[in-house]
């Protein structure tokens, strides 16, 4: 063949390259356009793993509601402070500053989870209307 075979190393920087240049795009839209509307998804898979969805919704300046997933991942459980710290660290990787409101489908760590995020952002950027 006239032609040189790339090697995994290089395909997998590539893609990393390629990924990265993407999340500055959107880290950009989601910085400019989103006003802290979160949502998270947990559930528990038949292989007994948790995994944990963090969504963004927004509306966009041609008024067309957007959502973006900012992180899917493996958790340890669902307990509200693992899915407040999950939910802290996904706000300070993508700059998001303001939350309007939080939506967690997990009844039992609602309260927990809410405490936790208003005492960290309270830390963390010294506003919050969260008491």
């Amino acid at each position: 063949p006239q032609f040189k075979i790339i090697s995994c190393v290089t395909i997998s920087n590539y893609c990393m390259q390629v990924f990265n240049d993407e999340k500055k795009v959107e880290k950009i839209v989601v910085y400019k356009y989103a006003n802290g509307s979160l949502a998270t998804n947990t559930w528990t898979s038949i292989q007994n793993f948790n995994y944990m969805c963090i969504k963004t919704h927004y509306i966009h300046e041609a008024f067309r509601l957007n959502k973006k997933i900012l992180k899917f991942c493996l958790i340890v459980d669902h307990k509200g402070e693992i899915i407040g710290i999950t939910l802290e660290n996904r706000l300070k990787d993508w700059d998001i500053e303001k939350i309007c409101c939080v939506t967690v489908d997990n009844e039992s760590a609602n309260n927990v989870t809410i405490s936790y995020l208003a005492r960290s952002l309270s830390v963390w950027n010294g506003h919050t209307l969260l008491n």
